[in-house]
C-alpha cells in the first residue's frame, strides 16, 4: 500500500501578456469554462492524485476557489501566492507544501495550468517513472529536424532528432529533492532559470528521467493556441 502523497501543484501566476487579452490566459473561457478548469479536472479525475494546489496571484484566488467549488472538486486543497516569476511562484508553492506538513517522500507534480489538455496517461507516466526512479520530466521525442543557430539567420549545424525531446510538464520530484535546490538559490538564480527542469539539471545533482508526454499536452502561449484548444475541446465534447 502506498504511504506517500501525490500532490499536483498547478502554476497559474502568469499574466499572459502575449495573449493580448484582458484576463490572464489561464482564465480565458473555452466552451463555457476557463482553461484552468480543464487542467484542474484532469488531476481531479486521476485516481492516484491525492491533493491539488494552485499557485496564483492573490487577486485571482477567490476565482480559483469558486471554480473548484462549482465543479465539485474534492481534491482541490488551496492556493499559494504567486511571485514575480514562474520560478519564484514555484518556490512559494514548494515551501508552502513544506509548511503544511507534507513529507520528504511525497511526490509533487508541478504543472503549467495553461496545459489544459493533459491526459490521464501522461499523469500516470509521471507517477510510474517518479515512483521507480525518484523523478520524472515529461518529454516528447522530436519528429522533425532542428536547426542550430546563434544569430537566428545562419545554420551552424545540427543535432540528430533522435537525441532531442521537448520538455513539457508535469515535472515530478520528491519534496526532499526540491526543497534544498530551491532554498539554496539566490533570487537571481531563480529568475534566470527557464523551468524546473533546467533548475534541477543545473543544481539538483541527480539523474533525471523522462516520462512520455504527448503532443496534445501543449502550452497555451499565443492567440493561435487558443484556437487549437477550442477545436480540440469542441471535438472531444462532440465525441463523448
Amino acid at each position: 500500500m502506498r504511504t506517500n502523497k501525490h500532490i499536483a501543484l498547478l502554476l497559474a501566476g502568469g499574466k499572459g501578456c502575449r495573449m493580448h487579452q484582458q484576463h490572464p490566459k489561464q482564465f480565458i473561457e473555452i466552451e463555457g469554462d476557463p482553461l484552468i478548469a480543464y487542467t484542474l479536472d484532469a488531476f481531479e479525475q486521476h485516481q492516484e492524485i491525492d491533493a491539488i494546489y494552485v499557485v496564483c496571484d492573490q487577486s485571482w484566488e477567490a476565482t480559483v476557489k469558486n471554480i473548484a467549488a462549482q465543479k465539485g472538486m474534492k481534491k482541490f486543497a488551496g492556493c499559494f501566492p504567486s511571485g514575480a516569476t514562474s520560478m519564484q511562484s514555484l518556490y512559494n508553492g514548494i515551501v508552502g507544501l513544506e509548511a503544511l506538513g507534507y513529507g520528504d517522500q511525497d511526490l509533487v507534480l508541478t504543472h503549467d495550468s495553461v496545459r489544459p489538455l493533459i491526459s490521464g496517461t501522461v499523469i500516470s507516466n509521471n507517477l510510474s517513472i517518479a515512483t521507480q526512479y525518484g523523478n520524472a520530466i515529461t518529454g516528447v521525442q522530436s519528429n522533425e529536424a532542428y536547426i542550430v543557430s546563434k544569430d537566428r539567420l545562419h545554420s551552424e549545424g545540427l543535432i540528430e532528432r533522435e537525441k532531442l525531446f521537448r520538455a513539457q510538464t508535469p515535472q515530478t520530484f520528491r519534496l526532499k529533492d526540491l526543497l534544498p535546490v530551491l532554498k539554496n538559490r539566490q533570487p537571481e538564480e531563480l529568475q534566470q532559470a527557464q523551468s524546473l527542469y533546467t533548475l534541477m539539471t543545473q543544481w539538483g545533482n541527480l539523474p533525471l528521467h523522462i516520462a512520455q508526454g504527448d503532443n496534445y499536452n501543449f502550452k497555451v502561449t499565443v492567440p493561435g493556441d487558443i484556437e487549437m484548444v477550442q477545436a480540440l475541446i469542441s471535438w472531444r465534447n462532440r465525441n463523448r
